[in-house]
């Protein structure tokens, strides 16, 4: 459930088009870090899934969340009043990977004596670089830039530290229908709340599930990463369907991103009209 391919992540998510004739593609597991309770270290596992061989540069970013689209924007410095940078270590921050192999990028946190409550966020961001120098034979060194850069391509994870006892409201506010001009299938635009004063962020999946007239349910559609961060109160997700839908209802499901905890936040039946 935490596995993407690149091909289907580009769809979800703002990903920088690729320039050239070089097809970069990577893998990246798990698509988010929390560091919770007595967390201290983590790992991410980076996959060259493409045919060639890629230099990567690893470094933390800042980007805040917009609504209601839940689009990032890029952030010169942290946008709160406890900057997770210094107190989180990551290594290794360059490597080169030939065609199917991995990297284990780890991070380790550093806690200081106060955290103030909340939720307080990063990114990991890895960067594809392409350059003339053959790859395969020449790594490239720590802290070297690039003699020719041919294309760019970033990707990013956000990385969520969460302190105090964490208070979670979320309210299903609304649910439109849309068709799929490419697929034919419908389309669930979801609006979700984050409801009440505080300072957490909603950290979920999101799925809907069909039910028919006889009263049989089944899974059409999910987006795994639902995720609402402290700073916006309201996000609308297009969660795209998987299968047909005629009649009956559609029973929307908001849940913790832990799906082992069963923990769910709020759900809610719409008929189909």
């Amino acid at each position: 459930m935490k596995k993407f391919l690149l091909g289907f992540v580009v769809g979800l998510i703002a990903f920088v088009g690729i320039v050239s004739d070089v097809k970069a593609e990577m893998l990246i597991t798990p698509t988010q870090i929390v560091f919770e309770g007595r967390d201290r270290f983590a790992n991410v596992t980076l996959v060259n899934i493409g045919d060639k061989t890629h230099a990567y540069e690893v470094s933390f970013i800042y980007m805040k969340m917009s609504e209601p689209s839940g689009t990032y924007i890029k952030m010169d410095s942290a946008f709160t009043n406890f900057d997770l940078a210094k107190h989180i270590v990551f290594s290794p921050k360059r490597v080169v990977l030939k065609s199917g192999a991995r990297q284990k990028v780890r991070l380790a946190l550093r806690r200081p004596a106060e955290i103030p409550d909340g939720d307080h966020r990063l990114h990991l961001s890895f960067k594809v670089v392409s350059q003339d120098e053959n790859l395969d034979s020449a790594p490239l060194p720590e802290g070297r830039s690039s003699a020719s850069v041919s294309f760019n391509i970033n990707y990013s994870i956000p990385v969520v530290l969460r302190s105090g006892d964490v208070v979670v409201n979320a309210v299903i506010d609304d649910m439109g229908l849309s068709r799929n001009k490419d697929t034919g299938l419908l389309n669930a635009n979801i609006s979700i709340l984050r409801a009440g004063d505080t300072p957490y962020s909603i950290l979920g999946y999101l799925r809907v599930y069909h039910i028919n007239a006889s009263g049989d349910e089944v899974l059409v559609g999910e987006i795994s990463n639902a995720n609402i961060f402290s700073e916006v109160s309201r996000r609308v997700f297009n969660v795209p369907f998987t299968k047909v839908v005629a009649e009956g209802s559609l029973r929307v499901v908001l849940g913790h991103y832990d799906s082992n905890k069963n923990i769910v936040y709020a759900e809610r039946a719409f008929p189909i009209e």
